[in-house]
């Protein structure tokens, strides 16, 4: 069934379980899909605009389909065609009566998209484009009741299909590719309403599926899909050739039960391996003598999560951290809103996050609450607490209005164990990139609004 690299649910707090060298090409992989995705649905121009910071942090959404341009009739050629049943292309169980719609835009007798609609309801079922004007078509289209449902790209226009696409209630639900355009799928995604659920990838290219990242809270069996060779087992109760079918339209389990065996066994046994690990605690170190700041980020939360400009605007809901203390000694907890190399306030706007109006800090251990008051102005508050070596503690951060309503977390809260002179390292130094000029900086705003807590 092919080696298995790493297997199983992870969301965001979960990536410091996953090697450095699968991160590399989880991101390098996804890149890859987001750069596909924004160049063929949204055009050259919407794909710069989606090197912003504020457009990459929605890698995980699902994408809307494409939006169609609906070309004025007039500018077609009309033909009636009847479509047996099982054609090419269609997959239809009964005989079709279309009208076949040509645009050759350029009138070099070769038309660059070809519309198939229903002779009676006038329902767009299939259109065919021919993007670059090469004479070959290079993307095919089907809807289903006039409303997109799946598309295909021949994206290096080597006459060979790499970008696999399924779309449900106007977003991707579905998008396999071919990324070393070798006639071969090797990456995998799925889409469970708004948001991204599952990745599977080739990572070696031997044909099989060896890397599965699962997105979701829980995790619930059979939901998702096993990959082996030509064969894919969905949800355990579906079963597709997708060399022959890539469309995935005839289940094939009931054919080919000694496969589903073979594939069920291998998916029941990862499971059986993998879900003891599923809800372990995972604990980030503070106070080693290797790292004399431990940055903890809201992507790292447990119970919650928040690792994009869109979280960063609206999330109110915060998670924690659980620590587990290797030096004990006195610490001090520093906690913003922003990350400090902004110099924004509490109080403050940045980008597509709109101002808050924090008027105090709650720090928790355990539960146990210290809270604070705060200026706006100020750019993080700083709490100081005593821990235990060998001590596991959850720690969470929270900013709060004059109501005491819970306004965010603390983004970025950064955990450092003092020296003997009671002394902590500069958080800006730590964060700060060499070579890189920092916004000016307020008087006195480092080391500001300090608090002890019990």
């Amino acid at each position: 069934m092919g080696r298995r690299s790493f297997s199983g649910r992870t969301n965001p707090r979960d990536r410091q379980c996953i090697g450095a060298a699968q991160q590399r090409l989880i991101r390098k992989r996804r890149l890859r899909n987001e750069t596909a995705v924004s160049r063929d649905s949204l055009g050259a121009h919407a794909w710069l605009e989606l090197q912003s910071p504020e457009a990459n942090s929605t890698a995980r959404l699902a994408p809307s389909a494409p939006e169609i341009r609906d070309l004025p009739r007039g500018s077609f050629s009309e033909e009636p065609i009847s479509i047996a049943p099982g054609a090419e292309g269609f997959a239809n169980e009964h005989r079709l009566e279309l009208t076949r719609l040509s645009l050759d835009a350029d009138r070099d007798a070769t038309p660059e998209i070809v519309r198939y609609v229903d002779r009676e309801t006038d329902a767009w079922i299939r259109q065919d484009e021919d993007r670059n004007y090469d004479g070959s078509m290079d993307a095919f289209l089907r809807f289903d009741g006039g409303r997109l449902v799946g598309r295909n790209l021949d994206n290096n226009h080597d006459g060979r299909l790499d970008v696999f696409e399924t779309y449900s209630a106007g977003l991707m639900a579905t998008r396999s590719l071919d990324l070393d355009h070798d006639g071969v799928v090797d990456a995998y995604y799925t889409y469970e309403g708004r948001y991204l659920a599952l990745e599977r990838h080739d990572a070696n290219n031997d044909g099989n599926i060896d890397l599965v990242i699962q997105y979701r809270a829980a995790f619930r069996p059979w939901r998702g899909a096993v990959l082996w060779k030509k064969w894919r087992l969905v949800n355990g109760s579906e079963l597709y050739d997708v060399a022959s079918d890539p469309g995935q339209k005839e289940n094939l389990y009931e054919r080919h039960r000694d496969v589903v065996s073979i594939m069920r066994a291998h998916y029941e046994q990862w499971v059986k391996e993998t879900t003891p690990l599923m809800n372990q605690t995972n604990f980030v170190s503070v106070g080693t003598l290797h790292e004399a700041t431990t940055w903890l980020s809201s992507c790292n939360w447990t119970g919650s999560y928040a690792d994009n400009w869109g979280n960063l605007a609206k999330q109110n809901i915060p998670g924690h951290w659980s620590l587990q203390v290797e030096r004990g000694g006195d610490y001090r907890v520093s906690m913003y809103m922003f990350h400090p190399e902004a110099n924004v306030p509490l109080g403050g706007r940045l980008r597509n996050v709109r101002s808050r109006p924090v008027t105090q800090a709650r720090l928790l251990l355990d539960g146990e609450a210290t809270t604070a008051g705060v200026d706006p102005k100020d750019t993080h508050v700083t709490f100081e607490i005593s821990l235990q070596k060998g001590q596991k503690v959850e720690l969470k951060g929270e900013f709060l209005g004059v109501d005491g309503k819970v306004l965010s977390g603390a983004f970025y809260t950064f955990v450092q164990k003092k020296d003997e002179k009671g002394k902590a390292p500069s958080v800006i130094k730590y964060v700060s990139v060499a070579g890189v000029p920092r916004a000016a900086r307020p008087v006195g705003v480092e080391g500001a609004r300090r608090h002890r807590a019990p």
